[in-house]
């Protein structure tokens, strides 16, 4: 009570002698029963969330448990089971988390065939390549003449042959004795061939 009054200094001696009596100041009102309680009320409803709110940060916490627990081997596994579903784009999406965490060479090894072959499946020409290009540059001695042979077969059913040339082309510098190579790249500049392909081919200078 007294507080609001300091700003007003003039006025405290007569707000002392309201409350003085002859035995010194007179007491201030205890506060009622009900707004004892109301206060009890509030005072633990703002230190208790709000069960709702309890409930939605567990279940959070859970999620992101369960984020963390999973391995490499988990991402690889839900990764395939996509690429059989044709889900490509989720399983590029689990191959890329599974690469994020920890896994042995073999599994990270699967994840990276597994987003070649979703990227390639996908019709995705230019992630294809880039992906190949890394996978040369980081296996260079794991990386065999059949991922360049099987991916080019697979951007073809994708409707990417230009992109299939070129993934040829990729896997004939480094792999130029290969019968299989050259034979696809022989058909592909045969008659009748997509017009791109036979664009792509000229590009690169095999046929003229």
């Amino acid at each position: 009570m007294y507080r609001k009054y300091r700003r007003f200094p003039d006025l405290l001696p007569t707000i002392f002698a309201k409350y003085r009596s002859p035995q010194g100041f007179l007491p201030l009102p205890k506060p009622s029963a009900p707004a004892v309680q109301r206060a009890q009320g509030r005072t633990h409803s703002l230190a208790q969330p709000p069960a709702m709110l309890r409930i939605l940060s567990l279940a959070l916490l859970l999620a992101v448990a369960a984020a963390c627990s999973k391995s490499g081997h988990d991402y690889l596994a839900a990764a395939r089971a996509s690429l059989n579903s044709s889900a490509y784009d989720d399983a590029i999406a689990a191959a890329e988390s599974g690469l994020a965490a920890e896994s042995d060479d073999i599994t990270t090894w699967g994840l990276e065939l597994v987003k070649l072959e979703a990227h390639a499946r996908a019709g995705h020409g230019e992630q294809t390549k880039a992906q190949l290009r890394n996978l040369a540059q980081q296996y260079p001695s794991r990386l065999s003449a059949s991922e360049y042979t099987g991916t080019a077969q697979q951007l073809q059913a994708a409707g990417q042959g230009a992109a299939a040339i070129e993934v040829l082309d990729l896997g004939a510098k480094r792999f130029p004795d290969d019968k299989l190579i050259a034979s696809m790249i022989a058909k592909s500049a045969s008659a009748g061939s997509d017009p791109a392909e036979l664009e792509m081919l000229k590009s690169l200078g095999y046929i003229e």
